[in-house]
């Protein structure tokens, strides 16, 4: 990786093109999606069977649904034009069977009261086993594409690192033949770098079309949070290159929704699904020892430097959502994304521990002391300060930390373990964490994930 200069470029994209890329991409913009010609059942928590069909055969949901139970092995039982059950799930009054359709360019589920349609009208359609207030499990990438219906990746192009280890972590590296210049995790994915296997396509903000082509990938994968990204995606599409746009990785629900696409897409949803629930039950264990221990919340700052006007994370981001769910209490969240604060603010909101993500320090306790001695009078002000708990992520560790992938439960415990001294066994962690941070993971260490 490159200096912070690096993570701070792509915080300021994020800030600025975010909302914009946003509105262009969900509000409804010119999209051409891929479609799907089959039928989903979704059994709810990402417990999807899709089966291919002929539309032009079996567009009538009913039809579709009835070939799909056939081909496997469900049983199906319909009351006066209503799905009362599927393979042995039966509708009750709290969540009921109903279709669902992703519309034409669109990205978000319409749930139909009107099954008296053709399903070739839509981009992607479902039976799902839904309450009131949920939704299918996703089925459509940031910008309409169906993530259904492709054939197994042979040859893998990732755009971005947080992507290179969402295939890593579905044991899929073998099929990676390019990726970005800071995609260096895991290991296996360096070693075939290394050794002329996968190319390097240019970097996180401004990959090649050149060399993504020179690669001849049957799959690439686009981060929904670089504009450039997308357009990248559109070219492809354009000349027959399959290429999805993953969601930004705002929240540890949007990294299990791209890791359920990747391997959707990819054709290694099974192992996709172990990933996932791997994930859920490290959070799991991780919030339950927490919370069974009276954790109380923590005012906590997490800053991308000790600058006097530091980039600080607000709500709305992935290390948020994470300090959210390892009570921390994130002394920013009345703002939204990454945003430019100044010491004036830091000072007011005074929190009780402060969390630097950098790459201009290392992991000694004399880079630390330099970094606490740069503070302003208004940092040094804070609780934190005052008592001893600003804590520096760096090196290796920082690279995790900032990638929104499959390692998320990992950093999940460091930032607990930082919060709450003591937390899981009694024993705490240093005030600069770097190469050196699996030594503080118990819960999250052995995941198989790199």
């Amino acid at each position: 990786m490159e200096p912070v200069k690096f993570k701070t470029i792509v915080t300021v994209i994020i800030v600025s093109v975010g909302s914009i890329l946003g509105v262009f991409l969900i509000g409804g913009g010119n999209v051409t999606a891929n479609q799907s010609l089959g039928i989903g059942i979704d059994f709810g928590e990402r417990d999807v069977v899709w089966t291919d069909l002929d539309l032009h055969v079996h567009g009538n949901p009913f039809d579709a649904l009835d070939k799909a139970c056939e081909e496997n092995g469900f049983t199906l039982t319909v009351n006066d034009g209503a799905v009362s059950e599927i393979d042995g799930v039966a509708a009750d009054e709290d969540r009921t069977w109903d279709l669902w359709v992703v519309r034409r360019g669109n990205v978000i589920w319409d749930r139909l009261s009107d099954n008296n349609v053709n399903l070739l009208d839509f981009t992607v359609s479902m039976w799902a086993y839904c309450s009131a207030t949920e939704e299918p499990t996703v089925a459509v990438d940031q910008v309409g594409n169906s993530v259904y219906g492709f054939p197994r990746a042979q040859r893998t192009v990732t755009l971005s690192p947080s992507l290179t280890e969402i295939v890593g972590s579905l044991n899929a590296v073998n099929t990676l033949v390019g990726t970005d210049k800071y995609s260096n995790y895991p290991a296996e994915v360096t070693n075939r770098q290394n050794k002329g296997d996968v190319t390097i396509i240019g970097d996180y903000l401004s990959p090649s079309y050149e060399l993504i082509m020179k690669v001849s990938p049957d799959m690439v994968l686009c981060d929904g949070s670089q504009y450039s990204h997308f357009e990248m995606s559109e070219r492809l599409r354009k000349v027959g290159v399959n290429a999805l746009v993953m969601y930004g990785g705002e929240s540890i629900d949007t990294i299990l929704d791209n890791i359920f696409i990747a391997g959707v897409a990819m054709g290694y949803d099974l192992r996709a699904s172990e990933v996932i629930a791997l994930i859920e039950e490290a959070v799991d264990v991780l919030t339950e020892s927490l919370r069974s221990e009276g954790t109380e919340f923590v005012s906590t700052m997490v800053s991308l430097s000790a600058d006097k006007a530091p980039w600080v994370s607000g709500s709305y981001t992935y290390i948020d959502d994470i300090l959210t769910q390892m009570f921390g209490n994130n002394v920013f969240s009345n703002s939204e994304g990454w945003v430019h604060s100044n010491s004036e603010y830091i000072a007011k909101n005074n929190p009780s521990t402060i969390i630097i993500l950098t790459e201009d320090y290392s992991a000694t306790q004399q880079e630390y002391d330099l970094l606490l001695s740069s503070m302003s009078k208004e940092w040094k002000d804070t609780d934190a300060y005052k008592n001893g708990r600003v804590y520096v992520i760096c090196d290796s560790a920082n690279e995790m930390v900032s990638r929104a992938g499959p390692r998320c439960t990992q950093i999940m415990e460091l930032v607990a373990r930082i919060l709450h001294t003591g937390a899981f066994d009694g024993t705490g962690v240093d005030k600069f964490i770097g190469n050196d941070y699996e030594k503080y993971l118990t819960h999250t260490r052995d995941l198989g994930f790199g």
